[in-house]
């Protein structure tokens, strides 16, 4: 099973990681935007419309209570206008829109995406499979951060506990 965890991005840090050799691809804008979801709630369930470079997709995770992993289901979509209206009218409310920014580098057992989000903040996302998760710990804590706190909450959960409005 691959595992992802976030860590912030603070001052230094690319710098730090240029230091070890570590360069990072040029910025890859995706537009996200999330949804309310019947039955569940932005602490467990996240549905989201997501658009890169003419390709679009509509996928929903939702928080395992055991286990605290994500599961994913999502498919791609021609219309991501229609897919709106649908979900609209089938009583899910857009709940924000997020303009994110990847920049990625990888090598044979992590892969680490910088995901900026909006002027909001900026997570580092580090991916990896568990039969890694040493390697990635050492890695990670060379960097300063505390792996036994990764952040594994969605965009749109951070955001919510910024307390930054409401408005789309």
């Amino acid at each position: 099973m691959a595992i992802q965890q976030k860590y912030p991005v603070y001052e230094g840090l690319i710098d730090l990681l240029a230091s070890k050799g570590i360069v990072f691809g040029t910025a890859k804008p995706h537009t996200y935007t999330y949804f309310s979801v019947s039955g569940g709630s932005s602490q467990s369930s996240v549905l989201r419309l997501k658009s890169s470079e003419g390709i679009h997709n509509l996928d929903y995770k939702t928080r395992d209570v055991s286990s605290g992993d994500w599961v994913r289901c999502g498919t791609d979509i021609s219309d991501p206008e229609q897919m709106r209206l649908i979900l609209e009218n089938i009583g899910s409310k857009p709940l924000k829109t997020f303009l994110k920014s990847f920049r990625t580098w990888e090598n044979d057992f992590l892969r680490i995406d910088i995901v900026a989000v909006d002027d909001l903040f900026s997570v580092l996302e580090a991916k990896f499979l568990n039969e890694n998760a040493e390697k990635v710990k050492v890695f990670l804590e060379s960097l300063g951060f505390d792996t036994s706190k990764p952040d594994s909450r969605s965009v749109i959960e951070i955001y919510l506990d910024m307390n930054v409005g409401d408005d789309q």
